[in-house]
């Protein structure tokens, strides 16, 4: 499975397990989360010693020990990504009975640990004593490093989480907090799940501004509209996909969290005019053609006239990066046809193929939800125009 173009680890563990009952490990944030919850590990489940390294083996553990003639592998998998995303989610307290990991969780057993001392030694409720217990913990921090919890991140779990237990304890009378208490349970219980794992940082976006070329045609032999589409390079953000041929005219960093998108993305328009923007698609649209046999078609192309779609830009949320797209569509079924001598499908100097496709055509070789939504907005602002006439 892994040598099939566009299949990683990820997929190719789901798609054995689930499908062939073969044991391996399916590992994804949900995964990682109760993997760490279990083993009582401190760092994100995205840092990339849990989720490329440590995750994988904990699994392979946990998956070695699955009798798959009575238990199938991908049932085990999918009942850890479930548990993960319910009972062992992010707001999860670890002390649900109908969660079948419930007194297992070494995250739980290190906070009821925790609350113990606090609730048995009326020193700890000082501030004096939290700061000896943070010294101590940094000295510990110095002297041997954990890879898998990382820097720093064991002391300051425990200082949080006992500063929490501190304000906790000053509102709960102290004769229900004993050891084994249900009330010393229920309080202090939920904090290993609140504090393990860490809460993953949150990184900044990088912002674009993009200019997509929506270049349409409709065939003189059976009627249907068809699409230019380009794929998309091989590595990279959504590699192999197809899309509306398009170019990254401003790249900038996000600067204000708090700014709204409609400011962000007045600012870094501001910085491209409509016509710079159309000049850069240009000349992105005719170098696709360069050094192949569709000169002609290139000047076509590039010199229709295109209309932008909408009044701001679409926008579309990726994991590191938010694409500001102005789209500009323009139809040239009076230019070419489709039928006469016209290929449907060529490759650029640079490698990549380009391809006209009908809405038919791009269900089979599926389409990302950024270009569903700019074929929306074209689809959207063509029915108002015609409602207008």
């Amino acid at each position: 499975l892994l040598c099939i173009e566009g299949i990683g680890p990820y997929t190719a563990s789901a798609v054995a397990s689930i499908a062939f009952n073969v044991k391996v490990p399916v590992v994804d944030g949900n995964v990682c989360r109760v993997l760490s919850r279990l083993k009582g590990i401190t760092n994100n489940i995205k840092a990339p010693v849990v989720k490329d390294d440590v995750g994988w083996k904990l699994a392979e553990q946990l998956m070695a020990a699955v009798d798959n003639k009575s238990v199938r592998a991908g049932e085990v998998n999918q009942a850890l990504m479930e548990l993960g995303a319910t009972y062992c989610a992010p707001n999860g307290s670890g002390i649900d009975e109908r969660d079948p990991l419930v007194g297992y969780y070494l995250s739980t057993k290190i906070a009821l640990e925790m609350g113990d001392l606090v609730s048995s030694d009326a020193s700890f409720l000082n501030k004096n004593a939290t700061a000896s217990l943070q010294d101590a913990l940094a000295r510990v921090g110095k002297s041997h490093h954990c890879k898998v919890c990382g820097e720093g991140e064991i002391s300051n779990v425990f200082i949080e989480m006992m500063e929490d237990m501190k304000e906790l304890s000053r509102h709960i009378p102290k004769d229900t907090l004993d050891t084994k208490s249900k009330k010393m349970y229920e309080t202090y219980g939920p904090l290993g799940h609140k504090y393990l794992p860490t809460v993953p940082p949150k990184k900044k976006k990088r912002e674009e501004i993009v200019a997509v070329a929506v270049i349409h045609a409709r065939s003189t032999q059976h009627g249907k509209r068809h699409w230019l589409m380009i794929k998309r390079p091989k590595k990279g953000l959504l590699a192999n996909q197809w899309e509306f041929p398009s170019c990254s005219v401003v790249i900038a960093p996000t600067k204000a969290a708090k700014q709204s998108k409609g400011n962000e993305s007045k600012q870094l328009s501001a910085k491209f005019s409509s016509k710079e923007r159309r000049l850069a698609l240009d000349k992105f649209l005719i170098d696709q053609f360069v050094d192949t046999k569709f000169l002609p078609l290139d000047t076509k192309i590039s010199e229709c006239k295109r209309k932008t779609v909408t009044s701001s830009p679409l926008v579309h949320v990726f994991s590191h990066v938010i694409h500001h797209m102005w789209v500009e569509v323009g139809d040239v079924t009076d230019l070419i046809d489709l039928k006469a001598g016209i290929e449907m499908q060529w490759t650029s100097k640079d490698g990549r193929e380009l391809r006209w496709l009908s809405e038919e055509d791009m269900k089979d070789v599926g389409i990302t939800s950024g270009v569903k939504k700019i074929l929306a907005a074209v689809h959207s602002t063509n029915t108002s125009r015609k409602r207008k006439l």
